[in-house]
C-alpha cells in the first residue's frame, strides 16, 4: 500500500496555489510510506510544489508516461519519482530514498494516494 502523509509547518492556504513561486510557499513534514515503511521522509517538503506536478500527470486521462516530481530546492532530482515499466505499473525511486522499492504500483494506486493527500490538504 502507498500512502503520503503531509503535516504542515503553520496555516495552510484557503486554495491550493498553482504557480511558482507560491507553490513553494508552503511547507512541512512530507512521508511517503510503502506498505507500512517510511520509504521518504521530508522534514521541510514544498507540498504544493509536488501536488501540482503530482496533479498534472494524474489529468491526462490515460497511462501516462514516468512522473518525475524535480524540486526547485534541490539540485538531486527528479527527487520523486514513479517509472513506468514495461507492464505499465510504476516503481518509485528517489535519491533520498530510505530503501530500495521492490513493489510497483498501478496508475489508480499512485493516482488514489494523491487524492487522498489532496482531500486531507483542505
Amino acid at each position: 500500500m502507498l500512502r503520503f502523509t503531509f503535516s504542515p509547518d503553520g496555516s495552510l492556504p484557503k486554495h491550493a496555489p498553482a504557480k511558482y513561486p507560491d507553490v513553494l510557499e508552503s511547507n512541512g513534514s512530507f512521508t511517503i510510506t510503502v506498505a507500512g515503511r517510511v520509504f521518504f521522509t521530508e522534514p521541510s517538503f514544498p507540498i504544493y510544489e509536488f501536488l501540482s506536478q503530482a496533479n498534472e500527470w494524474m489529468n491526462g486521462g490515460r497511462v501516462p508516461d514516468s512522473m518525475e516530481y524535480a524540486s526547485l530546492e534541490t539540485d538531486e532530482n527528479p527527487l520523486i519519482c514513479f517509472r513506468r515499466t514495461v507492464d505499465d505499473t510504476f516503481c518509485l525511486e528517489s535519491p533520498w530514498a530510505a530503501f530500495k522499492c521492490d513493489s510497483t504500483f498501478s496508475f489508480k494506486e499512485i493516482c488514489k494516494a494523491v487524492r487522498e493527500l489532496n482531500d486531507r490538504m483542505h
